[in-house]
């Protein structure tokens, strides 16, 4: 990945915020110069007919990798014909610029797109082998913001967009090093993406093993009568978790009121391994947050969390005292103290065979979700409180190294994209001189 220091020798001003000057020969001019797009259709959700058919018909779900062959849904030629939806042809640029904006992939196939995607053909002064790295940085650079204050485009802002344009065959060159580069960098950043698959099935393993086998590989063992966990240790107990508890319940089922918030209302959002993440939850005001408080949707310390909507079944314990209430998405699961340590419990709801259990009683397609009816029928497996504190701290030192290298793989994973931009631009811009070097 070895980048050239030479840089073009002549520079000509151009005087934006983000790009001082562009190498002599090279134009900085509006898109509509260049190019020009068309945009996609979207049939009303409840027109089954226009979705039932052979046509390609793109999302930006569909897009990401540099090629696009295939997509998700499908179009009928009747609803192509009736709206006369213009065909993006093989070699296009498809551009995402709404919601997502800016995610490229180059067309392989026939296709068409939905309303949130630009496809750009070839011109005789843009190749599209150039425009895949250029337009998502000179266009998005003339994004607005909507009323959250995240990035914004449509048709007018991408016309006016005003991009680097080289003569056509240093965009090949330009292209040809970019392909070769970011390959490289790629490689590299899915063997870290690997790595963090992995450890996390092996973080998994290890957590289902100690909390349905102990820690003693000698120990005596019996049937546990129940499919998910086969044979378990003689002495433990096979029991549904809710008799080992004090309380389940869900959290609030009304939305709470934001206005003058103070209080956290933490969701299944907030919610993650690393713990929950308080600075990013919603806030309530203090009488909503009395009402919720009055109404059982307090978390007490030592409580375990779990979600029910959307990302069904993950957990974490409440490690602090702090006043904050918690919204339907999330039950509320209260360990009896002298039968089941907090952490341990949410170690056994990370297990498989709960997951498994979960999974078996989740509904819904839309919004996946479990209800605490079918929670209570999930069964678990429980040594005495002292056995529980002993593989509460192995998994303890054991995650830690795992996530420790989860962390820094993704810390690669940073570095790298970083990089990956970072050179890019450079080359787009004639910041580095790459003839020669793909």
């Amino acid at each position: 990945m070895k980048v050239s220091a030479n840089a073009y020798p002549l520079y000509r001003e151009v005087g934006v915020s983000w790009l001082d000057a562009i190498p002599e020969g090279w134009t900085f001019q509006p898109l509509r110069n260049i190019t020009s797009f068309t945009t996609g259709w979207t049939p009303p959700t409840a027109d089954a007919a226009s979705y039932d058919g052979e046509h390609l018909w793109a999302n930006i779900s569909d897009l990401g990798s540099k090629r696009i062959s295939n997509t998700a849904k499908r179009l009928s030629a009747q609803a192509i014909e009736a709206n006369r939806i213009q065909v993006s042809p093989k070699g296009s640029l498809l551009f995402s610029f709404k919601l997502t904006i800016g995610s490229v992939s180059i067309v392989d196939t026939e296709m068409y797109t939905n309303e949130a995607i630009a496809t750009f053909r070839p011109s005789a002064h843009l190749l599209i082998a150039f425009a895949y790295y250029a337009l998502p940085l000179c266009i998005v650079k003339n994004a607005g913001e909507n009323i959250y204050g995240a990035p914004m485009l449509n048709a007018r802002h991408m016309r006016s967009a005003r991009i680097v344009v080289p003569p056509i065959v240093d965009q090949q060159q330009i292209a040809d090093y970019l392909d070769a580069q970011t390959t490289k960098i790629d490689l590299l950043i899915g063997k870290q993406q690997r790595l963090i698959e992995r450890l996390a099935e092996r973080r998994q393993a290890v957590i289902s093993h100690a909390v349905t086998n102990g820690l003693d590989p000698h120990a005596p063992m019996k049937e546990s009568g129940v499919s998910w966990f086969g044979s378990v240790p003689s002495a433990w107990t096979v029991t549904p978790v809710k008799r080992m508890t004090v309380l389940i319940t869900d959290g609030a089922h009304i939305s709470p009121e934001l206005e003058g918030g103070q209080y956290d209302f933490v969701s299944t959002r907030d919610v993650s391994d690393e713990g929950i993440n308080f600075e990013g939850s919603l806030k309530t005001s203090p009488e909503s947050y009395d009402y919720l408080v009055r109404t059982g949707c307090q978390p007490h310390l030592g409580d375990v969390l779990f979600s029910k909507d959307g990302t069904i079944g993950r957990t974490v314990v409440v490690r602090e005292s702090r006043n904050f209430v918690v919204a339907s998405s999330l039950i509320i699961i209260r360990p009896d103290a002298s039968r089941v340590v907090s952490e341990f419990l949410d170690y056994q709801c990370k297990s498989v065979q709960l997951q498994e259990q979960v999974r078996s009683f989740v509904k819904g397609a839309g919004l996946p979700r479990i209800s605490i009816a079918n929670l209570l029928k999930i069964v678990g497996v429980f040594p005495d409180v002292s056995e529980q504190i002993a593989i509460v701290e192995y998994l303890d030192r054991e995650t830690a190294q795992m996530d420790a290298l989860t962390a820094k793989a993704r810390e690669m994973i940073e570095v790298l994209k970083e990089r990956r931009q970072a050179l890019i631009s450079a080359a787009v811009t004639g910041k580095i001189d790459v003839r020669g070097l793909s």
